[in-house]
């Protein structure tokens, strides 16, 4: 439990940009410690809620909220899919197709098994796409 806690205070430091002096000031105004190596668990929590108080917020990463971004980038995915196909710059515009683009970008036999930074880069490969072709399209017209 001390690790966890530890880890989050040090998570909390580099999410408000703390240096390590005011890092250390602020171990010291709430413990009368400067380590967090040397604290005990409820002065680990005081630490925490000091770093809240600064504004901070620990976002836990919980099942439902990665499923909630899984599902808005498949939804991205598909949305940047369909806008390609709809300005012609896909030969074919099908689910299989854009499951095959997937998989020669990450290797992942199926979109909806994309983690997040394998969605990213398909994303952003999608984007580049269309701006590419709506480049070509601006010196065509």
């Amino acid at each position: 439990m001390l690790r966890k806690l530890k880890a989050q205070v040090h998570i909390g430091k580099a999410a408000l940009a703390l240096d390590d002096e005011s890092y250390r000031i602020l171990l010291h105004a709430a413990t009368g410690k400067t380590s967090s190596a040397d604290m005990t668990e409820h002065e680990l929590r005081t630490v925490l809620q000091r770093l809240r108080d600064r504004g901070w917020k620990n976002q836990r990463s919980s099942p439902a909220s990665r499923q909630r971004d899984s599902k808005d980038q498949l939804d991205k995915i598909r949305a940047l899919w369909i806008t390609l196909n709809q300005s012609g710059a896909l030969r074919d515009g099908s689910e299989q197709a854009l499951t095959s683009f997937a998989r020669r970008m990450t290797g992942v036999a199926r979109i909806d098994w994309l983690r997040s930074n394998q969605a990213n880069t398909v994303i952003e490969a999608l984007k580049k796409w269309q701006a590419r072709h709506n480049a070509e399209d601006a010196l065509c017209n």
